[in-house]
């Protein structure tokens, strides 16, 4: 991709090419990923992808690239890389559902925080071992995309281009901070004026630094109830 790159009018400074349209992430059949390009990119990439053997390149990117992108540090990238003439370090808090775009609340995954409020409100989470008064670093996802596309305007607009490598930070604003705590509280409150129309137990939970009560929350409200219950549909010949 570099040499590509190189190849490409030198009026380019940021290039964006996504080709995830056709890809199948979940999938490992990468032969099925090969085909020649469409007439537009075929003028900018004078090149033959057919007889290209990439089968281990398409590896390493699909599967290994979210975990290579969050795990290595920035030193570590190819010195091929360095040849890009758009490198950044791009770090971000924890993603939660939309603020604005495409409407409030969005969200197409439970992952991470998110998921925790919805399980508590299920009544299925009833214990976190985490300081109440930790603040909350969170970001709503559409101000997190929004951020990425910033940054690359900013990059392809200035004068100056550094040969340092910039970093940013896509935080949540100084001006207002909320810990842990604080949004157990908010999310107890919503859960009560807006609850499940499917609950397995009462609404509730709650987050502590001591150890010992967390386990015992966790053995006798989390496990010995959760195996009860797949005993009783085991019984009833329910699916688990």
């Amino acid at each position: 991709m570099v040499r590509i790159q190189t190849r490409i009018s030198d009026g380019l400074e940021v290039l964006q090419f996504f080709t995830t349209r056709q890809w199948d992430f979940r999938s490992e059949n990468f032969k099925s990923l090969f085909g020649k390009l469409n007439s537009v990119d075929e003028k900018i990439f004078t090149m033959d992808t057919v007889s290209i053997d990439n089968v281990e390149y398409l590896k390493k990117v699909i599967l290994g690239g979210r975990q290579y992108c969050l795990k290595e540090p920035l030193t570590t990238l190819p010195k091929a890389r360095m040849q890009l003439k758009a490198l950044q370090q791009i770090e971000q808090s924890l993603v939660i559902p939309a603020n604005e775009e495409p409407l409030p609340g969005w969200v197409d995954s439970l992952n991470g925080p998110i998921g925790l409020m919805v399980g508590g409100a299920k009544g299925v989470i009833r214990s976190m071992l985490c300081n109440g008064e930790y603040r909350a670093e969170v970001i709503p996802v559409d101000i997190a995309i929004n951020g990425l596309i910033t940054i690359a305007h900013t990059h392809s607009i200035s004068p100056s281009k550094s040969k340092d490598v910039p970093v940013y930070n896509i935080t949540c604003s100084e001006e207002k901070k909320l810990t842990w705590g604080e949004v157990l509280k908010q999310g107890k409150e919503l859960g009560f004026k807006y609850p499940f129309e499917a609950g397995i137990w009462y609404p509730g939970g709650e987050i502590t630094t001591n150890k010992i009560v967390h386990t015992l929350t966790v053995i006798f409200c989390h496990w010995l109830p959760a195996y009860f219950i797949d005993f009783l549909m085991f019984l009833l010949g329910q699916k688990r």
